[in-house]
């Protein structure tokens, strides 16, 4: 004897409906149709969407700037390090004259 389940029954044993159900508890809806999903890595792919859209909201610099900045960089980098190393040369021999 087969018997129909009513969709009044609470009792029903239908696994895509329960299927389906389970996956509208697992989603949250958000404004602007934004869902958030709850599990593994439902929170890795939201913050990787989100930095994809960061991503692009960047004024990235073009190739000469980087250039450029670079080598200003450098240049003051090689200024600061002779200048330490020749008062390094001044103070060792002033302490050596006095000290030694």
């Amino acid at each position: 004897m087969s018997e129909k389940i009513s969709a009044s029954n609470p009792n029903r044993e239908d696994p895509a409906a329960d299927q389906e159900q389970d996956e509208r508890d697992s989603t949250l809806s958000l404004k602007g149709g934004m869902r958030l999903k709850f599990g593994a890595f439902a929170g890795t792919q939201v913050f990787l969407s989100e930095v994809r859209a960061e991503f692009k909201k960047i004024s990235w610099p073009t190739r000469r700037q980087v250039l450029t900045e670079t080598v200003v960089v450098l240049l003051v980098v090689a200024f600061l390090t002779v200048l330490v190393t020749g008062l390094d040369w001044v103070f060792t021999q002033v302490s050596n004259r006095f000290f030694v």
